[in-house]
């Protein structure tokens, strides 16, 4: 058996790879700006898949959890820039569902509770799983196949950020039992 094989991707066809999410503010007449200080920006939306390369033998991801941190590897998680240690990032699950390569894909549309993440302690466990039962995102169900949960995010900046380019990471834990 082969560990999971979790990709941050689009949630539409072709289901591009995602990079780099970039948070904007919208107005009503259609100019973007940067997110202003005690304000929301738009939502941006994006999948974790497991499996999205239909390999073969890839098993599931258990207990998911999802949190930012403010560089890469873990001994980033020092909280040291606000978006981290205030927690300015808001997440909540909206969709989820699997398909096998011969199988009709189907998904289920669930909105979950808006949550801050960031910090040390405090990560996002989307409440259903790509089986519609556990926190895990399975490789399909006969472990051929590619599972999913779709994520909508949003920054919410505080009064007092002051202006400037703010960089963080977003990251997805998981166990799994080879």
């Amino acid at each position: 058996m082969n560990p999971p094989d979790l990709t941050f991707n689009l949630p539409f066809e072709p289901f591009t790879p995602v990079t780099c999410l970039n948070y904007k503010q919208t107005n009503k007449d259609g100019s973007v700006y940067p997110t202003r200080e005690g304000e929301e920006s738009d939502r941006v939306v994006f999948r974790i898949y497991n499996n999205l390369a239909l390999n073969p033998s890839v098993i599931t991801a258990d207990n998911i959890r999802i949190t930012t941190y403010d560089g890469i590897g873990l001994a980033s998680m020092t909280s040291g820039q606000s978006l981290v240690s205030q927690q300015w990032m808001r997440m909540y699950e909206q969709f989820y569902g699997e398909s096998t390569p011969l199988g009709v894909y189907k998904f289920t549309t669930y909105l979950d509770t808006d949550t801050a993440v960031g910090g040390a302690v405090s990560r996002y466990k989307p409440k259903y799983g790509s089986d519609r039962a556990t926190s895990g995102i399975r490789a399909g169900s006969d472990t051929n196949g590619y599972g999913f949960i779709e994520l909508t995010s949003y920054l919410e900046v505080p009064y007092g950020t002051g202006m400037g380019d703010y960089n963080f990471v977003i990251t997805v834990e998981y166990d799994y039992v080879p």
